[in-house]
């Protein structure tokens, strides 16, 4: 049966830069204590993002930024299967057109 979840873009940086990012979908387990202060539905959602990203093995740790929710429907046109669910480099996201200007900096 396929998730009705949403997807979110993340991406992982710390001190010394970015770290990668992915499109992950918001379907993740919450352990006990995940929970988010805020409760609202989009917190949740998010949280369940971030802890899909960890359950994928994708999360190279730092802090995480994100974009989303996306619909499925807005993603499959945006962005092909084998770029789904999977760590992507910042030469990874210039070759697909995501998130990197023509100079291969991060936008």
């Amino acid at each position: 049966m396929e998730s009705k979840a949403p997807w979110y873009w993340l991406s992982f940086a710390d001190d010394t830069g970015f770290r990668g990012g992915c499109y992950v979908q918001a379907d993740g387990n919450l352990l006990p204590g995940m929970e988010p202060v805020n409760k609202a539905p989009e917190a949740f959602e998010l949280a369940r993002a971030i802890r899909k990203s960890h359950e994928l093995g994708i999360n190279p740790g730092g802090s995480v930024m994100s974009i989303g929710p996306v619909t499925s429907e807005e993603l499959f046109k945006m962005v092909p299967p084998e770029q789904r669910n999977v760590l992507l480099s910042k030469a990874d996201l210039k070759r697909i057109g995501g998130f990197v200007n023509e100079k291969g900096e991060l936008k």
